[in-house]
């Protein structure tokens, strides 16, 4: 059903419409913006490298598609050493049963599954004024 929904496989082109970032979610300039070009981040880019170059070692993963670009990010990066958490209101998949099959799956060999609440909460613990500030 959703092959006959999104048509064939593909991954846009930086420039294609519906590849764009939404307005909402704009980068500001000093921030990272990774073009992938494959279905897993870390295939196409350079991001394992920046990541640890910034002694960045846990990764909190949002997006779409839960249990496909998202997934294969998310045990890409887990298999790769990072500490890992899926964001579960953060992601979506074409049917509310694929995404949470993926998101159980996930949980425990691979990292953690938490609600965006859960994360901001863990990231005031961690981060007070950083978080705090707004954009």
């Amino acid at each position: 059903m959703a092959r006959e929904r999104i048509g064939a496989a593909s991954t846009p082109t930086r420039t294609a419409p519906w590849a764009r970032i939404v307005a909402a979610l704009e980068p500001r300039p000093d921030e990272l913006v990774v073009n992938k070009t494959t279905y897993g981040t870390f295939a196409s880019t350079g991001l394992d490298h920046t990541l640890r170059f910034m002694g960045i070692d846990t990764l909190v993963i949002g997006g779409v598609v839960t249990n496909v670009c998202v997934e294969t990010t998310a045990r890409d990066a887990a298999d790769m050493g990072y500490q890992t958490i899926l964001v579960d209101d953060a992601c979506a998949a074409f049917s509310p049963e694929i995404h949470e099959a993926t998101l159980l799956s996930f949980q425990g060999p691979f990292g953690r599954v938490r609600t965006a609440d859960e994360v901001l909460t863990l990231l005031k613990q961690a981060l007070p004024v950083a978080v705090s500030t707004p954009r």
